[in-house]
């Protein structure tokens, strides 16, 4: 109870602190969801023999070299306004339970792991900064399938992100981005998979009269799958897409819409293999001071698999809701 207690001072303590300026800001977030609609490759509805829980925890340290000034923009635009350039370092942790009763006896799958993260973007006279962010990790996959459980999966993550930002003017900025990620999973006996991917995106972001925020963003790549016993290479299409509304100084409101799409290449003619995720949020981030700042997203994640031939397709999709919690402490 104690415990509580002091945790509940030091939030009200930040809340009530006004700081003219900020030199390092702390974020502390959580997200969990969970299956909330399923259908198999007939249309059918299958909700409820499919379980799936996600849950992500991250914590994050930047250090801003410039600090933030106090000024009477809205709190959540000052970092894109002022744009110092950081470092930051940071942990994620990530842990997915699966079950498929739609199998008997029912396929289950667990999958724990935690992620480095290491960045920062440096700024020039020219408003021209160069961003680097890098992430590092392993972790543990258990299968059990037809009733037999699988030898464990050793799993190593990797992450690379290299771009660069130019503002022209002080409201509206350009960037240029390469985002690469790796998955490689190691099982006891067998060959070593992998799942690379690689894409560049072209964005926007724009501010209009410090009310409106706008973000668009294009991007174009590909993904290679080898599971040892062949090679399998993907198309991918993304488009993220966001508006935000910042409502006096203290409040912003934003809705995000992120939709990927990958097209299995190497079919023969007449016949297409798609995979299409996409992810909705709309999330209310409030500032309580300069110091103290709470986000609570509420999102959807929908993945559909469709493959088309002569004469018709099959489709399935998943989707899942949940819900987060990001505490932002400025220093």
């Amino acid at each position: 109870m104690k415990k509580w207690m002091l945790l509940f001072a030091m939030l009200m303590l930040a809340a009530g602190t006004a700081m003219a300026d900020v030199s390092n800001e702390v974020v502390v977030g959580l997200e969990v969801d969970s299956v909330d609609e399923a259908k198999d490759s007939t249309g059918a509805d299958i909700t409820d023999k499919i379980e799936n829980d996600n849950a992500q925890f991250i914590v994050q340290y930047t250090h801003f070299f410039s600090p933030l000034k106090d000024d009477d923009k809205p709190i959540e635009l000052r970092r894109f306004y002022q744009h110092p350039s950081t470092l930051s370092a940071g942990l994620v942790f990530i842990g997915a339970e699966g079950k498929d009763s739609t199998t008997l006896p029912a396929d289950a799958s667990e999958t724990k792991a935690s992620v480095l993260l290491l960045g920062g973007e440096l700024y020039f006279p020219t408003n021209t900064g160069i961003f680097l962010n890098i992430g590092m990790g392993s972790g543990t996959a258990k299968a059990t399938f037809g009733g037999t459980a699988q030898p464990d999966a050793d799993l190593t993550v990797g992450q690379f992100e290299l771009g660069v930002r130019q503002y022209i003017g002080e409201s509206f900025a350009l960037h240029l981005r390469l985002n690469s990620e790796s998955l490689e999973s190691k099982q006891s006996g067998a060959a070593t998979a992998t799942n690379d991917t690689a894409v560049i995106y072209l964005g926007g972001r724009g501010v209009i009269a410090d009310v409106v925020g706008l973000a668009l963003e294009l991007g174009g790549g590909e993904r290679e799958h080898d599971s040892g016993a062949g090679t399998s290479k993907f198309d991918v299409g993304a488009v993220n897409l966001e508006i935000a509304g910042y409502i006096g100084k203290h409040l912003t409101v934003r809705l995000a819409i992120e939709a990927e799409e990958e097209d299995l290449q190497g079919m023969p003619s007449g016949i297409q293999h798609v995979t299409t995720t996409g992810r909705t949020t709309l999330a209310a981030r409030y500032w309580f001071s300069e110091s103290f700042g709470l986000e609570l997203p509420l999102y959807s994640e929908k993945e559909e698999v469709k493959t088309v031939f002569p004469g018709g397709e099959f489709k399935s999709e998943t989707t899942n809701t949940g819900l987060g919690l990001y505490a932002s402490f400025r220093f």
